[in-house]
This record gives C-alpha cells, structure tokens and sequence, in this order.
C-alpha cells in the first residue's frame, strides 16, 4: 500500500497503470474494518447482530449498495436465516442447501416411499408426523406400539386403537387414510408423478408451505420426478434421492438488491460492497483418532494406523502424518481467510467468538485461546483481550454445557385438524362480452392518488405489509415493544422503495405510530384479530361487467354473526373537517369496494356482505 502512494515511483508507471493505481488507492483508504468478537459462543446473538448490520448497511448512505454474508459452511447460517426471514430482510442464496435436504422435499420423498412401498415402516411414521397430518409422537406411539415390526398403514384404519387417540389425532387419522386409500387404488393406473401430487395438494402440502421459495422447492422435485420417469431408467426411490443430491434449492429473492448469501468457496472471483463473516470462531467436525491417516504425493501414499499411547508418546509415524495434515489445514484456512476478506470493497465486517481468555499474572497480558482449526485462528496473534466483548456463558465449553442442559422446545407445525381442502372457485359464467378481445385485465384499476406523494405511498405499502404480518402471526403476539424493534426494518424498507435517509426515517417513525394506534385501538383490534375464513392480501379473480379482474383484497373474513366483511386499509391522515373528508373518500372508494363484493356475492350467494375502509391513523372503521 505505501508504494502505491509513492509519487516517484508512480511518475515511472504509464498513464494508464497511474489511473489504475489511483482508483486502487481511493478504494483502499475507503476500507473499514469491524470486529465483533465475544467470549463464547452464542449463535442467536451473533444473528440478531447480522441482521442489525443488515439493516444498518440498508438504512444508511449505503443503502444501494451489495451486501453478502459469507459462511465457511452452510451449516453456520441457519440462526441468521431465520432470524433474516423474521424481519422480512430479502435474501439470495446460492447453491447452499441440496434439494434432497429441504423439509418439503424430505416429506415428498417419504410420500414417495410409503406408495411404492407399503412396508416402508420409517415412511409411514414419517407421513403421521409430517405437517398434513401432524400427530403427536404420544398418538404416533399409541397408534403404533402394539405392532413394532408390521406395517402402519393397517393401524392407521384400526377403530380399536383410534380410540385410543386424542381428540385431535381422531379428526385428523380419517382424512389422511381415505385420501392415500384413493392413491393406492390409483397406482399403475395413472402416471405416478401427477398422482404423487394429487395426493400431496389434496392432503394438504402446499398450505402448510410457509412462503413461494418453498412451492418452487416442491416444483422442482416433481420436475426432477417426472424427468427421472421419463428417461427410461427403472425407478427407485434411493435413485432419486441421489438425483436431488445434485439440485439445489432456490431463493433468489423479490427485490432488485438483495442481500447475497454463500459459502466462501462459492464467493472467489466476485466482489461486493460490505462484506459479512460471521461463524469465524466454528470448527468443522473434528477427526480425530481416526484409526487410519495417510497422505499422498505424485502417486505415491504413506499410510499409517493409530497406534497405542505408549508407542505414540515417542515420534510415531501416525503423529508425523497428522502434523503435516494439519499445517496443510492452516496454510488452508489462510488462504480461505483470505479470499473471504478480499471480496469486501468498502467494509468488511467480523463476527467471531473465542475458547478462552486467560489473565495474566502478575500483571501480565490476558492470554486468547481460539479454535485451532476456526478461521479465527489464522489471526490469533493479533487478538487484543481488551476487545473481547464478554457473554454470559464464560467460555465456549461451559456456554455449549449450558446450552445441552437447557430444555429444547419441540414445536410441531401442522395444519388444524379441521382442515379441509378448498372447494374449487365456482366456474365463471360467459357473458356476452366473455369471447371479445381486449375484456381481460390483468390488474385491478385503482383510484388515482393524485394528492399522494411519493413518501406517503411508500408508507403505505409497508404498513400494508406490517398489518398482513399481524393478522397471519396472530395480533396476540404484538405489543408496542415488538413493533418499536421493527422501526429499523421499516426503515430499511423505505430506503429499498427509494425514499432518502431522513424520509425513510421519518416514515418508520409515523409507520410505527400508525401500529401502535392500531393495536390500541377497538376498531383495529375488530379488523386484525382472528376470524373465521380469514385472509389478508386476498387475490381472487372474477367477472364485473363482463370483464375479468383480477384483484387483491387488504382483509376480509367472516364475523361471529357469518357477516362477510371486506376492508381496504387507508393509511393517510388529515388534519381538518374529518367527517367532510370521509365523505369524500366513501364516494371515491365506494366503486372499487363494490367490484370487490359482486365478485364474492358469485361465491356466496346467501351471506350478507359489508364492506368498509378503516383509518388506522384516526382509528375509524367507515362502513360503505
């Protein structure tokens, strides 16, 4: 660096290598580097503080830049994806997880199992616990305990030991049995691809989903499934299950600047903006005594077995190979090290933790012990214990003692055991227009917002994000403290739509309010609280006027008298005549909440329907 800033040497160079050199320095004076490094470890931390650099990054003057987290394995990323995931942060992955290793594939694949194979007993079990059936391992075992080596399928039809069941496994045991009841009849009479997901939809296994990136999961084992049928090769499901080893799952993310997630062997070659590592104090599984090690060379191998500790305490071959396997792991992980730090063009940001600190004596420096076999370890010798940010725990071992102790939580995701697949939309009557060109509109026609700026727009739309994020998590699990940490991700949010640093700013603060207001409010309550046949961001399609819309409703459901309501949410404020202004909004809302009933009179035909637009901001429900 130094030389690159050394003017008689650059006065040699040709103009061009001067320009180069130029834009070099500038962009190496830019580079900041942030280290996080904590005592022990503690993998829910350093994933809230991920995503809060996340969210720093995206909120800032920063905000169009790229952004990536890079991971010495995809095991090191499940707490920071989660945690992303539950601040609605948009993230790419690449090539991480095997589609083989997905929940939704893993579920397909026993389905496929328990059909061509009604004897698969791991299949079957595999099916009573997956989310379309749900049951507790206490009804698994009720069900099953009385025939440990037979098949379950005969159990799952078996009054006697029903009876046993909980209520709810009662409920659900039917509907699963007489749906695979009717796939079995229809093995070797239809292709099997079309058949295995005619079962899966009509059990449930696209609404137990929880987001697009998963459907297309799911899509592409039928892809893979269908072409596998198709070649000729006789079919096996271990066969498929290697043929998934080599596809990988997608998310690709909704906006134009994600965040980019991948491994950092993944990440040679390209360059981002800001750069994250965290997991740098993990290690990968250890081998040690591995009863046989050998190196090789040009053809040639030196082999040698674990020996006894008597022998091994003088300078044994086995020792000799290990020390050279592992000075080949560090010179290794250096150079990973490196390219990791080199992907980074303005700031690269640590995230580390350490074994131990040990105080010095008598005055001496505290002593860092990290991982030998951890990215950390490759700067070691430039820790500083002063910088080493303590965590409840003391140390790594003691924090992973304390981490088996504490009592894992098991939560099942099912669907209700009422569920019920939906009835097919009623099909659509041809009018006289229905065959004419130039009758079918892709999207809804809203009012113009000409009094709406650009800002309030924006607000808008993640407030409308934030009131689905309610009604679909539960308006039970929000309080003001929640929505406040939000302000941040709203923020973030803003700054993605392109408002500038202080409007983003000020919009959180109003978006949060407006929350606030809302979940305090009787009339707000009334509209986000759980309902029967409840949606939000409902998109339906039907005819008005003869011609097709298709459009998309903020919340409908049905009350406790079977009223249908349908709301649109109106974000905005006003500060003077407050009952001239509703006037004013019914006459020019009224039309597009009209067309939203006619299309649900065509499905229900007998229920009242009464729509509504609801003010947040002035805690108002005006029914049209």
């Amino acid at each position: 660096y130094p030389l690159i800033n050394n003017g008689e040497l650059k006065a040699k160079l040709s103009v061009g290598a001067q320009e180069r050199l130029a834009r070099i320095a500038e962009k190496s004076a830019k580079a900041e580097v942030n280290t996080n490094i904590y005592s022990s470890r503690d993998d829910e931390l350093e994933a809230r503080l991920v995503a809060d650099k996340v969210v720093s990054l995206q909120t800032g003057d920063s905000s169009g830049d790229k952004v990536a987290i890079l991971v010495r394995s995809r095991t090191h990323l499940s707490k920071i994806i989660e945690e992303l995931k539950a601040r609605e942060i948009d993230f790419r992955t690449t090539k991480l997880d095997p589609l083989g290793e997905c929940a939704v594939v893993q579920d397909l694949m026993s389905l496929t199992r328990a059909l061509m194979h009604p004897f698969d007993r791991v299949a079957w079990l595999s099916i009573l616990r997956a989310p379309w059936c749900g049951l507790s391992l206490k009804d698994i075992h009720l069900l099953t305990h009385t025939n440990i080596k037979g098949p379950v399928y005969p159990l799952i039809n078996n009054g006697e030991l029903k009876a046993k069941l909980s209520v709810g496994a009662q409920e659900r045991l039917p509907r699963i049995a007489e749906k695979i009841a009717k796939a079995q009849k229809l093995r070797g009479k239809v292709d099997f691809a079309l058949l295995l997901e005619s079962l899966w939809v009509e059990l449930g296994g696209p609404a137990c989903l929880s987001d697009a990136s998963e459907m297309e999961d799911a899509q592409a084992f039928f892809e893979l499934l269908r072409k596998f049928l198709e070649s000729g090769v006789p079919f096996s499901v271990s066969a498929l299950e290697t043929r998934a080893k080599d596809l990988f799952a997608t998310h690709d993310g909704t906006t134009k600047n994600p965040v980019e997630i991948m491994t950092i062997y993944k990440a040679k070659g390209l360059e981002f903006d800001h750069v994250i590592l965290p997991g740098l104090g993990r290690v990968p599984r250890s081998d040690d005594n591995e009863l046989l090690t050998w190196i090789e060379k040009d053809g040639d191998m030196l082999l040698a077995p674990v020996e006894s500790l008597e022998i091994r305490k003088t300078n044994s071959l086995y020792d000799y190979i290990r020390h050279l396997k592992t000075e080949k792991l560090r010179l290794e992980l250096t150079r990973l090290f490196y390219v990791a730090c080199t992907r980074a063009k303005l700031t690269l940001n640590l995230y580390a933790h350490v074994k131990s600190v040990v105080e010095g004596i008598d005055g001496a420096e505290a002593t860092v012990n990290v991982a030998s076999r951890s990215l950390l370890s490759t700067i070691e010798g430039s820790l500083d214990a002063a910088n080493i940010t303590e965590v409840a725990g003391g140390s790594a071992k003691s924090d992973l003692l304390a981490r088996e102790a504490r009592p894992v939580k098991i939560e099942l995701k099912r669907l209700k055991s009422s569920w019920k697949l939906p009835e097919p939309a009623p099909a659509l009557e041809r009018g006289e227009f229905a065959l004419m060109p130039n009758v079918v509109e892709e999207r809804e026609s809203r009012p113009a917002f000409d009094w709406a700026t650009e800002e309030r727009k924006h607000i808008g739309t993640v407030l409308h994000r934030y009131f689905c994020r309610i009604v679909v998590k539960g308006i039970e699990s929000w309080d003001e403290k929640l929505v406040d940490s939000e302000e941040l991700s709203m923020r973030a949010m803003l700054r993605g739509l392109g408002l500038s640093k202080e409007k983003a700013k000020a919009g959180a603060r109003e978006s949060v309010n407006t929350l606030k207001a809302a979940l305090a409010d009787e009339q707000g309550r009334f509209v986000l609280s759980a309902h029967s046949e409840d949606e939000a961001e409902y998109q339906l399609t039907g005819i008005v006027d003869g011609v097709v819309k298709d459009v998309k409703i903020d919340r409908t459901f049905v009350d406790s008298e079977g009223v249908r309501w349908i709301i649109d949410y109106k974000t905005g404020s006003h500060k003077g005549d407050i009952k001239t202004f509703l006037e004013n909004e019914k006459i020019r809302y009224s039309p597009q909440l009209m067309k939203y009933k006619e299309i649900f009179s065509a499905i229900e035909k007998e229920r009242e329907i009464k729509c509504a637009l609801y003010y947040p901001a002035l805690g108002t429900l005006e029914e049209l």
